[in-house]
């Protein structure tokens, strides 16, 4: 008797039975037989997919339906080495009668998901099979869950069956998922927005359609923003959704988080042809947001010269003043263009007989704002247009402490700004409350460009001496000269400019202090030597007698007092206050330091070690002498030199302190 031949022969290609070959082939007859001779129904390729899995492949319904009725197979929904399923495989080919079939043998179409997590009605939307999607959703398939995450029960990046028709436009799958099981036409998750929302988006004309006559929530709104589906057409410029929108019922006078209706939406982002949908259709071009904007004053803010145009000659006021419950700034359209530097726009805006004297709450006007922001050509245009400098406005009386125009070029460095100033006869020495002129500014900002250039405007023909006079004169009554502002920002350019331009090194303000003072206590050694080195006093004292060089140790910048001290500055004028407690000596700097400051800190060791020997003769406990070391400071006020110092502890046990230093002596 002939033996039986083997019904497990592998294919070394594809690590595959003979099963698995006359299954992929459609071979009924060899798959009868081999089923017959006991052949394995459930064995796996290199790809781990079923006889069952590649007959469902090859569209083969007979041998599908000859393995599922054999009454072998294990699992009706096997998963290959991606994810997916015999009955996703059929779906994304079209092949409705192995679906069928496998829906018959009860093939999962919920919870079996690919490596993407996208179900079998996922792969029937993005295919736009109509039947196919009916039919799952007849044997049980959701569109989504209610009450669930998108997340949870959807594909990966959220994304429902819905969506993804949606995405690809397709309507006629997407009517018949809309009626589907648990479709929820309002859901939004934290990723995606509803269905309406997401066709306005890609400005899918029949899924919104679609969509709307499946009952879509025209006012749903989405979570960041509170957007209705009509903003986001206005937003996005849509004009054939909008139209759909707007015969479907939707509320043209909607507002969203912030207040803004459409028609905010529409100016802001340009859209006139939607600006004038909206407004045929009952918009309110007076209507404010939040902060008091009108669409008016949108569009002008972010340049829309087509918008402004349209709205201009529907009747907008020019001159409306924002009002908002959150504003913390009004102004007119002018000055959010002027502000924002939107030549166009300020043009348009001065057609229609924009103000330019109007002031916000803070009574500025737009060539304050344009300065703020350094639009040379917007206050270019503000001056063409005939603006005067001699309107009187509080100069920006909060947020910049009165400021003129000027000021505002000087701490931003606007060289164009300053020109345009003077030959509009500007006021270049202006002082602000506190007495600063623009030339502080500038020094403190170091702006060096525009320091030179205000002396080469203010100090020419004899003025210069002149005008150093007035700024010393200011200096003692108020805070500084320019020169003080920039040696205590360090700025050593300008600081070496004003020098060179004749300012006093050695002048005071009210206080006493001159600018080698302020450099010396924000521990600017660069600008300290170039004071020292144009003749600043290196031993000046305030009104309190405080030099330089007792700023710098209070402030512990060791390298600036190594500088003061090379000058020639006398250490016998630190006062009183300083003493030898001084972090400086903890933080090791001194071993850095100068030879003087060294020996300070050594001298510092040698006291606290001597004091120590003291106490524990007279019985006191160290960590009780630390406190007490710590309490009371050693002040130099008890001596007035460190050579003094040294003397001292010698004097009061020398042998001691030979021993612990050998190097002092």
């Amino acid at each position: 008797m002939a033996d039986t031949p083997s019904t497990e022969v592998m294919n070394p290609w594809e690590q595959s039975t003979q099963l698995h070959d006359a299954a992929s082939a459609g071979d009924l007859a060899a798959v009868q037989s081999l089923i017959a001779r006991g052949a394995n129904v459930n064995t796996l390729n290199m790809h781990e997919r079923t006889p069952l899995f590649l007959a469902a492949v090859g569209r083969h319904v007979e041998v599908v339906n000859t393995l599922l009725s054999c009454g072998l197979v294990n699992d009706v929904s096997p998963r290959d080495e991606c994810g997916s399923t015999p009955l996703q495989w059929a779906v994304r080919i079209g092949a409705v009668e192995v679906v069928s079939a496998l829906l018959k043998a009860g093939a999962d179409v919920g919870d079996a998901t690919d490596e993407n997590n996208w179900t079998a009605l996922h792969e029937a939307s993005q295919q736009d099979l109509v039947d196919m999607a009916a039919l799952l959703m007849a044997h049980g398939a959701l569109v989504t869950e209610q009450g669930t995450c998108v997340r949870e029960d959807g594909c990966q990046d959220g994304r429902t069956p819905m969506h993804i028709a949606i995405f690809c436009n397709h309507h006629a799958v997407l009517r018949v998922l809309a009626r589907g099981n648990g479709a929820r036409l309002q859901m939004h998750d934290c990723d995606h927005p509803a269905p309406l929302h997401m066709a306005i988006k890609y400005d899918h004309a029949a899924s919104t359609e679609a969509l709307i006559e499946a009952g879509a929530d025209l006012e749903g709104r989405n979570l960041d923003k509170g957007m209705t589906a009509l903003h986001l057409a206005a937003s996005y410029g849509h004009t054939t959704t909008m139209e759909i929108l707007l015969r479907a019922g939707a509320d043209v006078t909607a507002v969203d988080r912030y207040g803004e209706t459409p028609l905010h939406s529409a100016a802001r982002n340009g859209h006139a042809a939607v600006s004038e949908i909206l407004l045929r259709a009952g918009a309110d071009m007076t209507a404010e947001d939040n902060y008091g904007k009108t669409p008016l004053h949108s569009a002008a803010g972010n340049g829309h010269a087509a918008v402004l145009e349209f709205l201009l000659r529907a009747g907008a006021d020019v001159n409306s003043q924002m009002n908002g419950w959150r504003s913390h700034n009004t102004g007119t359209p002018l000055h959010w263009a002027a502000g924002n530097g939107h030549i166009a726009a300020i043009e348009i805006l001065l057609q229609a007989g924009a103000d330019m004297a109007a002031a916000d709450k803070h009574g500025n006007t737009p060539l304050h704002w344009a300065a703020e922001e350094g639009h040379i050509a917007a206050s270019e245009a503000l001056f063409k247009a005939g603006f005067s400098l001699d309107i009187e406005t509080p100069m920006m009386s909060k947020k910049y402490d009165r400021n003129t125009l000027l000021h505002f070029a000087a701490e931003h460095g606007y060289l164009a700004t300053l020109v345009q100033f003077v030959q509009a006869g500007a006021d270049v020495d202006a002082p602000d409350p506190g007495g600063d002129t623009p030339l502080c500014y500038a020094a403190f900002h170091g702006q060096t460009a525009f320091v030179e250039a205000l002396l080469q405007v203010r100090c020419t023909g004899g003025l210069r001496q002149r005008h150093f006079r007035k700024q010393i004169k200011r200096a003692h009554e108020g805070h500084g000269t320019p020169l003080h502002w920039a040696a205590l920002n360090g700025n050593v350019d300008t600081v070496k400019a004003l020098l060179q331009a004749g300012v006093a090194p050695n002048a005071k303000n009210v206080r006493g202090d001159t600018s080698l003072h302020w450099a010396a206590y924000t521990g600017e050694t660069a600008t300290v030597q170039a004071l020292l080195q144009a003749g600043a006093d290196a031993d000046a004292q305030d009104v309190k007698g405080i030099t330089p060089l007792c700023r710098s140790l209070r402030m512990h910048h060791t390298a600036t007092a190594e500088a003061l001290v090379k000058a020639g500055a006398k250490r016998h004028h630190v006062d009183e206050d300083t003493h030898f407690d001084d972090p400086l000596l903890f933080h090791d700097q001194w071993r850095q330091s100068s030879s003087w400051l060294r020996i300070l800190g050594r001298l510092r060791l040698l006291y606290t070690m001597t004091a120590k020997q003291a106490a524990k003769a007279n019985g006191v406990s160290v960590p009780r002498l630390k406190r007490r070391l710590r309490v009371h400071a050693w002040p130099m006020r008890k001596i007035r030199s460190v050579w003094a110092v040294k003397t001292a502890l010698m004097a009061m046990n020398s042998d001691m302190l030979i021993a612990a230093d050998p190097k002092v002596s």
